[in-house]
């Protein structure tokens, strides 16, 4: 998944644009913050 933006909370959770939201693993965290500039 691509996000627009998106928002780092405690617990892995990460919030995007629209409705859409999805609870993501360190790993996937990493590779979220590979794609998407702070």
């Amino acid at each position: 998944r691509v996000f627009s933006r998106a928002v780092l909370l405690r617990g892995g959770r990460v919030l995007a644009d629209g409705p859409a939201a999805a609870i993501l693993s360190e790993d996937a965290i990493s590779d979220l913050y590979d794609r998407v500039p702070p």
